[in-house]
C-alpha cells in the first residue's frame, strides 16, 4: 500500500507478522507481534492507514498507520479463543470490517470509536459445519466473496440495509484458499486447494477458465487495469 512517500508492505505466518517500508531497499517498521500465535492474515483498509492482523487466538488486532514512524496498536475485536481468525477484508469506505473463520458464517463489525459486532453473515454447505476462510471485497465495496472449507465460494451484496445473499460459485473440487477481484469487479479468481485457480464473471456466476498448477494454490492477485 502507498502511504504517503512510502509504500508499506505487512504480511505474517506461523512466527512471525510484520510491517516493512519497501519504498527502496525493504526495511522492517515494526513487529506486530505481542503474543504467541500465528498470523492467518492481514489487510490495510483502501487509505492505507490502518491494518488488520487476523491471528490463530481469534482476535484480529487493529493498528492505526501513519505516514512516517511507527503503527500503533489502536484496538481489537475477537471471535474468541476457540476460532482462529482466518481472513480479514475492510470495506472501501473502512467502516466495516469482515473476519471469516466461524463455522458457516463470517463475522461483521461496524468500525468507530468502539467496534461494535453486527449480525453474522450465515451460509450453508450440503448440511455441514464448514468454516469461512478466505475474503474479498470489490473496489465499489458492492460485492463480498467468502472461501470456505467445502466446494463454492459464497458471496453477498454489500450496500443494503442487510447484506443480501448472491448466487454462488460453484465447480470446485477442494477448498478455496484465496480470492481476488478484477479493479471493475467484473472478474473473481478464486485460488483452491484442488491445483487450480478459478476464472469467473461476477455478474453471470459463470465460469470463465479454470487454470491449472502443479501445487495447491494458496493465493492469487490480478493486476491490470480490469
Amino acid at each position: 500500500v502507498n502511504l504517503g512517500e512510502r509504500t508499506l508492505l505487512a504480511a505474517g505466518g506461523g512466527a512471525a507478522a510484520g510491517l516493512w517500508d519497501v519504498t527502496a531497499e525493504p526495511k522492517l517498521v515494526a513487529d506486530l507481534r505481542d503474543g504467541d500465535f500465528t498470523t492467518y492474515g492481514v489487510a490495510f483498509n483502501a487509505a492505507g492507514d490502518r491494518l488488520a492482523v487476523a491471528t490463530s487466538t481469534g482476535e484480529v488486532a487493529l493498528w492505526t498507520v501513519p505516514a512516517t514512524g511507527a503503527p500503533q496498536r489502536s484496538g481489537a475485536v475477537s471471535l474468541g479463543e476457540q476460532t482462529p481468525a482466518k481472513a480479514v477484508a475492510f470495506s472501501p469506505a473502512g467502516a466495516d470490517l469482515f473476519v471469516a473463520g466461524p463455522v458457516n458464517a463470517v463475522a461483521h463489525w461496524r468500525l468507530g470509536g468502539t467496534p461494535k459486532r453486527l449480525a453474522d453473515l450465515n451460509f450453508s454447505f450440503e448440511n455441514k459445519q464448514v468454516i469461512s476462510q478466505a475474503l474479498a471485497i470489490n473496489l465499489s465495496g458492492t460485492e463480498l466473496a467468502v472461501g470456505i472449507a467445502g466446494r463454492r465460494v459464497v458471496r453477498w451484496r454489500l450496500g443494503d440495509a442487510e447484506p443480501v445473499a448472491l448466487e454462488p460459485l460453484l465447480g470446485f473440487d477442494s477448498w478455496t484458499n484465496d480470492l481476488a477481484y478484477s479493479r471493475d469487479g467484473s472478474v473473481l479468481l478464486a485460488a483452491n486447494s484442488d491445483q487450480h485457480v478459478y476464472v469467473f464473471d461476477t455478474a453471470t456466476a459463470a465460469l470463465r477458465q479454470r487454470l491449472g498448477g502443479s501445487a495447491l494454490m494458496t493465493g492469487v492477485e490480478l493486476v491490470g487495469d480490469r
